[in-house]
């Protein structure tokens, strides 16, 4: 895109954001092959795995006693954030969107 002269008068916002659209495109196409070589096992692992971190996620909170989090920090910190974002990030195709 730097040497082609249709993108020589683009910001470089535009330049940017026109990067991620060719990252997601891409991805859009080749995500299912690229992620699920072995199709319905690694998505049914997928699954499995889900379901084990919903299974820790009711067990691994700032109480827990191995954590030896000080109940001062209790309210600071983000774990309903941290727990609702992990749930959603498969929703996600590119890295950097997992970002």
């Amino acid at each position: 895109m730097d040497n082609n002269p249709i993108w020589q008068s683009a910001s470089a916002n535009q330049l940017d954001l026109a990067r991620v659209v060719v990252e997601r495109t891409v991805m859009a196409r080749v995500y299912h092959n690229a992620l699920y070589l072995n199709e319905d096992g690694d998505v049914y692992r997928d699954q499995l795995f889900h379901g084990h971190i919903n299974k820790l996620a009711k067990v691994v909170t700032p109480n827990h006693r191995d954590l030896r989090i000080s109940k001062v920090y209790h309210y600071e910190c983000s774990w309903s954030w941290a727990q609702t974002e992990l749930a959603v990030i498969s929703a996600y195709k590119t890295p950097r969107d997992k970002l």
